[in-house]
């Protein structure tokens, strides 16, 4: 690969959840200063920030997270550009189209999407994304 993007949002006290997720806490545990290391204390869902729902997450009978090869989260990428739908529109498979097509004929890229919903984060219209 030539290059690499981390797409992950910081991990913040009071960061956006689905609404009925746990509230993300982020407080310190531990001090150089006082135990000579830094710990930080987590309280979050798994579904928090950046994350991959697991098949698991909707079927009890399908993988967990932990089950998945790590090579399934890496590799070459092409973005379908959705950008401009309106708030919650669905993203159809003629949306995708032109960008699965660069995927060639075994499919076995990646598919990211982009929204544009990004210049939301952190405000209630977020969650509103197509």
């Amino acid at each position: 690969m030539d290059s690499w993007f981390d797409l992950s949002v910081p991990v913040v006290t009071g960061m956006p959840v689905y609404p009925g997720d746990p509230r993300v806490e982020v407080t310190r545990a531990l001090t150089v200063a006082e135990h000579g290391v830094n710990v930080l204390r987590l309280h979050m869902g798994s579904q928090s920030g950046t994350h991959v729902d697991a098949p698991y997450h909707v079927d009890e009978s399908w993988p967990t997270l932990d089950d998945l090869p790590l090579a399934r989260f890496a590799g070459a990428a092409v973005v379908a550009d959705v950008r401009g739908l309106a708030p919650r529109a669905p993203i159809t498979p003629e949306h995708l189209a032109p960008a699965l097509g660069l995927l060639g004929p075994r499919a076995a890229g990646i598919l990211l999407l982009a929204t544009g919903w990004s210049e939301h984060w952190g405000t209630d219209h977020y969650a509103e994304h197509p």
